[in-house]
C-alpha cells in the first residue's frame, strides 16, 4: 500500500496491492462539525506537518476559529492497513456538539465504472468495492450518522445538509461515494478523540475482519508500532543525520514488495503536465539501490537487482521504464542505452560490498545478455549508437549515456573475471576501450565537453548540461580533478547555477524551467569528490530548505522557491545520501 497526501491532509492516491497500480482514490476527505455546522478540515484552516523523526509516520495539526484538530496518518507496518487518528480540542469551552467527518470518493482500479458502496450496519463498516478490490471504513467508537451515494448526486454541500441527523442510504453503484460521522460530545475541556481506518481485502469479509480487529486495539498502540519499525530501520543506517534517515524512509516507501522500485509517488495519475512518476527506471531505481547498499540496506538492493532479471528486454537492453509487476509500461522513447549501463553498475557495486557470489552467479546470465547488448551499441569509431538521453527528450549520442555505458561494460567484464569467466569479458572490456579512446576526438571543444552529437555522430550540441557533471560521478570515466572535467564543470557552474538552485540546464522549458535538486547534489557531489566540503554542503543545505518534511522535490521552483512537481524524487533522495557518505570520508566510486 501507498499513500499519497495533500499538505491540506487529503488522501489523493492510495495504490494497493503493489504501490504503483492500481490507484483507488479520486479523495478522501475528513471534516470537522460543532453545532451541526461543519467543513471540510482544508476550508480555511491553517495546518502545520511533520514527519515523527525516524518514521513513516506524519503529525498534522489544524487550526481554525479556537479550534485545533490534531492527527496522526501512517500505515501499519506489514499489513494493508491506513490508520487517521483524531484529537480534537478548543481554544476556550464552548456549547454544542463536535464531531468528525469522513468523505470518500473512491475510482477502484482507477476507473468510476462499476464500483459498489455498502454500509454494514452490524460491522459497522462502509465498504467501496469492485472485482477483487474491497476497501472497508470504520472508527473506534460508533458511527452517528452514514449514507451512500453516486456522485452524480453529490455536491459538498447540498447532500451533506440531507443526510444529517439520520441515515442515507446503505448501497450505491457506479461512480461512489460514501460519507460517514462520529460524535464526539461535548469537549467541556476535554479532548475528543476518534480513530478511523481504511482497511485493504480481497473480500469484504477480510477488510471488515481486519477493520474491527484493528479498531478493538487502542490506537497508541499501532502509532508505536509505526514509530518503532521506523526508527528499527533507521537505526541499521551507516550514515548519520537526521537528513539522511528521512531520505532512507523516503526511499524505502518507493520500494514495492517484488523488488521494483519507482520513481516517486505519482503526483499527475491523468497525464496532464508529464509522463508519470510512478514507474521504475533502471537508472533511478539503481542509483536508490546503490544508496541503500552504502548504508548498509543490502536486502533492499538485492531484491530490486533479482527483480531485473526477470524484465522483459530488446536485445539484451533495458526499455524506458516498467511497472512493479516486470511488466512494459507505456513509452515516448527509444532504448536508453545509460539505463542498462547503470544496471549492471550498480550490480557490481553491490557484489562488491555483499561478496554474494551465489547471487551474481544466478544472475550471470543477465549480466552477460546486457553487456553484449551495449558492445553491440559501440561502432567502430568508438561512438555509440543513437539513443534517447537521460532526460528523455532527444535523440542522438550523448556524452553522458557514454559514461555510463562504459561503467557497465567494465563492471559486467569485471564480475565474469569473479566468476572465473574472464574471457567472456574480453570483446566488453574492447568496446569499452573503444569509448573512452575516442571520447575527447569527438565530445571536447577545445573549452569544455559537449554534451551529445547528432545522431550521426557530426554535429556537437554545446548546450550546458548538468549531465555532464556524470562523466566525473559516479562513473569516473573521466577523473574528477582532471583539467578537462575541471573546465566543464565551471562552465556548467557559470551557466546554470543561480544563488543555490542548479538548472537542468540551458532554456529547460519542462514546467517552464526551474532549479532541479538532482542537477544541484550533482554538482555537490562533483565538488565533494574535489574536496570542497564547504561548497557541497552549501548546495545541500539548499536542497534542504527548499523541502517539506524533508521530502526533496524533483525541482524548485526557480522565482517563488517552492517544492515543484514530483515529490519525493527518489533519485535526488539517493544522491543526497551519496553526498554525505561522501563527505564523511567514504569511498563511493569505481575507478577503472
Amino acid at each position: 500500500m501507498l499513500g499519497v497526501l495533500s499538505w491540506e491532509g487529503d488522501v489523493r492516491w492510495l495504490s494497493w496491492p503493489m504501490i504503483d497500480f492500481p490507484n483507488h482514490v479520486e479523495r478522501i476527505s475528513f471534516g470537522f462539525s460543532w453545532k451541526g455546522r461543519g467543513e471540510w478540515l482544508g476550508d480555511g484552516w491553517k495546518h502545520q506537518a511533520n514527519y515523527i523523526n525516524g518514521a513513516n509516520v506524519i503529525f498534522l495539526n489544524s487550526w481554525k476559529g479556537g479550534w485545533h484538530v490534531a492527527r496522526y496518518v501512517f500505515a501499519l507496518p506489514n499489513e494493508d492497513v491506513a490508520v487517521f487518528s483524531f484529537k480534537v480540542s478548543g481554544v476556550h469551552n464552548r456549547e454544542g456538539n463536535i464531531a468528525i467527518e469522513f468523505f470518500g470518493h473512491f475510482k477502484i482500479s482507477e476507473s468510476e465504472i462499476g464500483n459498489a458502496v455498502f454500509y454494514d450496519v452490524e460491522r459497522e463498516a462502509m465498504v467501496f468495492y469492485k472485482r477483487g478490490y474491497y476497501f472497508a471504513v470504520g472508527g473506534d467508537r460508533p458511527v452517528n450518522e452514514y449514507s451512500c451515494f453516486r456522485m452524480d448526486r453529490w455536491n459538498s454541500f447540498g447532500l451533506r445538509w440531507k443526510i444529517r441527523g439520520g441515515r442515507g442510504n446503505r448501497y450505491a453503484i457506479g461512480d461512489v461515494g460514501g460519507y460517514l460521522k462520529w460524535d464526539l460530545g461535548k469537549l467541556s475541556g476535554r479532548e475528543g478523540e476518534v480513530t478511523v481506518y481504511v482497511c485493504c481485502g480481497e473480500t469484504d469479509d477480510d477488510a471488515i475482519f481486519l477493520l474491527n480487529e484493528k479498531a478493538k486495539e487502542p490506537v497508541k498502540k499501532h502509532l508505536e508500532e509505526a514509530i518503532n519499525e521506523g526508527n528499527n530501520f533507521t537505526s541499521r543506517s551507516r550514515i548519520d543525520g537526521i537528513g539522511v534517515a528521512r531520505s532512507l524512509l523516503a526511499m524505502r516507501l518507493l520500494c514495492d514488495g517484488g523488488g521494483g522500485i519507482i520513481a516517486a509517488p505519482e503526483f499527475d495519475p491523468k497525464l496532464q503536465h508529464s509522463g508519470g512518476y510512478r514507474y521504475v527506471w533502471g537508472r533511478d531505481a539503481t542509483f536508490i539501490a546503490y544508496a541503500f547498499d552504502i548504508a548498509g540496506y543490502h536486502e533492499l538492493s538485492r531484491k530490486f537487482y533479482i527483480w531485473c532479471s526477470g524484465l522483459k528486454k530488446k536485445g539484451g537492453l533495458l526499455l524506458q521504464r516498467y511497472c512493479c509487476d516486470g511488466r512494459l509500461a507505456s513509452q515516448w522513447g527509444d532504448v536508453q542505452l545509460d539505463e542498462t549501463g547503470t544496471v549492471l553498475w550498480g550490480l557490481r557495486k553491490h557484489i562488491e560490498m555483499t561478496e554474494d557470489y551465489d547471487l551474481l552467479s544466478a544472475l550471470s546470465p543477465m549480466v552477460e545478455e546486457m553487456a553484449e547488448g551495449l558492445a553491440r551499441a559501440v561502432d567502430d569509431r568508438g561512438l555509440l549508437a543513437p539513443c534517447f538521453d537521460l532526460w528523455e527528450e532527444r535523440r542522438g549520442v550523448h556524452a553522458y549515456s557514454t559514461a555510463a555505458v562504459y561503467a557497465g561494460l567494465e563492471s559486467a567484464a569485471k564480475m565474469m573475471e569473479e566468476l572465473g569467466s574472464g574471457e567472456r569479458g574480453e570483446a566488453w572490456r574492447e568496446a569499452a576501450r573503444k569509448l573512452k579512446e575516442s571520447f575527447d576526438q569527438f565530445f571536447w571543444n577545445g573549452e569544455h565537453y559537449v554534451r551529445a552529437l547528432s545522431a550521426n555522430g557530426l554535429k556537437p550540441d554545446p548546450t550546458p548540461d548538468s549531465s555532464l557533471l556524470g562523466l566525473a560521478v559516479p562513473y569516473m570515466f573521466v577523473e574528477p580533478a582532471s583539467t578537462k572535467m575541471r573546465a566543464t564543470a565551471e562552465w556548467l557552474e557559470r551557466e546554470l547555477k543561480r544563488r543555490e538552485g542548479v538548472f537542468r540546464y540551458k532554456k529547460d522549458k519542462y514546467f517552464g524551467g526551474n532549479f532541479w535538486t538532482v542537477a544541484t547534489l550533482w554538482l555537490a557531489l562533483y565538488k565533494a569528490e574535489l574536496g570542497r566540503r564547504e561548497e557541497a554542503e552549501e548546495l545541500a543545505e539548499w536542497c534542504l530548505a527548499h523541502s517539506k518534511l524533508g521530502l526533496i522535490p524533483e525541482q524548485v521552483h526557480r522565482k517563488k522557491g517552492k517544492p515543484l512537481s514530483a515529490t519525493p524524487l527518489g533519485w535526488s533522495h539517493a544522491f543526497y545520501v551519496m553526498l554525505m557518505k561522501r563527505l564523511e570520508g567514504g569511498s563511493l566510486w569505481m575507478r577503472s
